[in-house]
C-alpha cells in the first residue's frame, strides 16, 4: 500500500538510508484509494513537482470522528451495518492528553462499499492546491519528470472545516498519507496523516 510497508521495503526493495528512499519511485494513490472528494470537490488524478518554494508549519488537525456510510443507502442492511461500524469503532483520539503524532492517526473501514468522511479543519490560513498522496512520495525524487502522483482538489475551498470523504480499496494495512496545500507566497503545508485500515 505505502511506499514503506514498516519492515524497512520500498517498492520491493530495502531502503537503508535517505539516498535509497529519494531513489525510490513514488507510488499512485490510486493503489489504496477508490474514490475521493473533499467537500464538494471530487478528486482527480494529477502529477505536481516533488520541488517548491519551501514549506510551512501545518495547521491542518482532525475535527472529530471519521464516521462509515455505506454507500448502497437504499440497503437496510448496509446502512444498519455501518451505524454498527461506527458504534464500535473510535477512530480519533483528540484528547488533550494525547501526544500530537497520535493525533494524526485515524481508523479506517476497508471495502469499495463504504465511504469514511474525514472532518478535517484546514485552519485560518487559505491554501490552493490541494492535494492528496502517500506522505513518503514527497521524499522521493519523483519520477524522471520529476513528479509524484497525487489526487488533486484543485477549486475546493481551501479554509476552515471540510470533509474529506474516501473509498478505499479493500487493503487493510497502516498507510502514511499527506493532505498538502499552498499559501499565497507559494509555500506549502503538509498534514501528515496515519491511516489505520481495518475490516
Amino acid at each position: 500500500m505505502a511506499c514503506n510497508d514498516g519492515n524497512g521495503m520500498m517498492n520491493g526493495g530495502p531502503v537503508t538510508d535517505w539516498t535509497d528512499w529519494q531513489n525510490a519511485p513514488p507510488r499512485s494513490p490510486f493503489k489504496l484509494i477508490a474514490n475521493v472528494s473533499l467537500g464538494p470537490t471530487q478528486g482527480v488524478f494529477d502529477r505536481v513537482a516533488v520541488s517548491s518554494a519551501g514549506w510551512i508549519a501545518n495547521t491542518m488537525e482532525y475535527d472529530g470522528e471519521a464516521l462509515c456510510w455505506a454507500l448502497q443507502d437504499d440497503n437496510h442492511h448496509m446502512t444498519a451495518d455501518a451505524a454498527q461500524w461506527n458504534f464500535r469503532h473510535k477512530t480519533v483520539n483528540l484528547a488533550a492528553s494525547t501526544p500530537l503524532s497520535l493525533q494524526q492517526a485515524v481508523f479506517l473501514r476497508a471495502g469499495t462499499q463504504w465511504r469514511m468522511d474525514i472532518p478535517i479543519d484546514l485552519g485560518v490560513t487559505p491554501l490552493s492546491d490541494l492535494s492528496l498522496t502517500f506522505r513518503d512520495n514527497y521524499a522521493t525524487r519523483g519520477d524522471a519528470q520529476g513528479t509524484i502522483p497525487v489526487i488533486s482538489f484543485a477549486g475546493s475551498p481551501g479554509v476552515g472545516l471540510q470533509m474529506l470523504g474516501v473509498t478505499l480499496n479493500y487493503t487493510p494495512g497502516r498507510v502514511f498519507m499527506a493532505l498538502v496545500g499552498e499559501d499565497a507566497g507559494g509555500n506549502r503545508m503538509m498534514f501528515p496523516m496515519e491511516w489505520i485500515i481495518v475490516p
